[in-house]
């Protein structure tokens, strides 16, 4: 009588397994990719839901803790091929701002996302045509790029 519950048990958990494998397919099909952090299913038609970047997808609210935990772990080379991406994909869909001194910066509180990146225009060596200072970013070789909170 204890295998019969036991038995029952796996055979229900196997088919809500199949059932689970089916939706990812089914919402594959449809164009949908899940978030590489949270598991969210987000339409590809909406370049804003989900960065693709070194081989993830992910979405805005696991951006910033993905972000952290993987930075300190990728070589230069991969971390500022990323950047770029990730700077175009806060800008162009979430709002982001580009600021090239520490003291044009929003207060913390008012922050949402919050990174330093290599400057895209002289790439990170501070100097534009040889010995000229970068205008883009004051000839620091980085910007901050900041989301605000939403209100």
């Amino acid at each position: 009588m204890g295998i019969e519950p036991e038995n029952s048990s796996r055979e229900a958990l196997a088919r809500i397994e199949r059932d689970v494998a089916n939706l990812k397919d089914a919402l594959g099909l449809l164009g949908a990719k899940p978030c590489s952090i949270c598991g969210k299913f987000y339409l590809r038609s909406n370049p804003g839901d989900l960065l693709k970047a070194g081989g993830y997808y992910v979405c805005y609210g696991c951006f910033s803790s993905w972000w952290s935990d993987l930075c300190p772990k990728l070589p230069i080379r991969d971390r500022e091929a990323i950047e770029h991406s990730l700077t175009r994909w806060l800008i162009d869909h979430h709002h982001a701002a580009v600021f090239r001194e520490f003291s044009e910066l929003p207060s913390r509180e008012l922050q949402d996302v919050h990174i330093v990146v290599r400057c895209h225009e002289c790439k990170g060596s501070g100097k534009q045509y040889g010995s000229e200072r970068c205008r883009s970013c004051l000839g620091n070789g980085t910007v901050w790029v900041v989301t605000l909170k939403k209100q």
